[in-house]
């Protein structure tokens, strides 16, 4: 519903050709933004009812091997882990958030490091496989 006032500020802020507003992505062309981005960032802010859960969005991001940067609420952290598999940054903090941003584009080695990282930790703990491995442990 916002996206209307989004690019109005991007095109005000001198931004319009380096912003893109892609819409609802699903299946190969979601994907392959992932594989187009150098890192995937996303940072929600907590409201009084509502918080962000687990953030799938992080893990998918990671399975194309991209680092990320997110904020510490909600689940974020669960799917993020800080400067293994990408960086956090606390919430509203816009000088970290960039800085953040910086530190993984300018050190290539970093983002290649925290991609790997994310790539392999989505493989390991967050296939179908694995989580129906889970469900039978549990329910046994």
């Amino acid at each position: 519903p916002e996206r209307t006032n989004l690019e109005r500020l991007a095109n005000d802020l001198g931004l319009g050709t380096s912003v893109r507003f892609a819409g609802s992505l699903r299946g190969e062309a979601l994907f392959a933004r992932y594989r187009d981005c150098d890192v995937f960032v996303m940072t929600p802010r907590t409201l009084k009812d509502d918080v962000e859960g687990f953030g799938t969005v992080f893990l998918e991001a990671g399975l194309a091997g991209k680092p990320s940067v997110g904020t510490r609420s909600g689940g974020i952290p669960e799917a993020v882990i800080d400067h293994e598999t990408g960086l956090l940054v606390e919430e509203g903090n816009i000088r970290e958030l960039a800085a953040a941003i910086r530190e993984v584009l300018v050190n290539g080695d970093l983002g290649k490091r925290l991609g790997e990282n994310a790539r392999s930790r989505v493989l390991a703990k967050f296939t179908w496989e694995r989580s129906a491995e889970k469900l039978v442990d549990i329910l046994s």
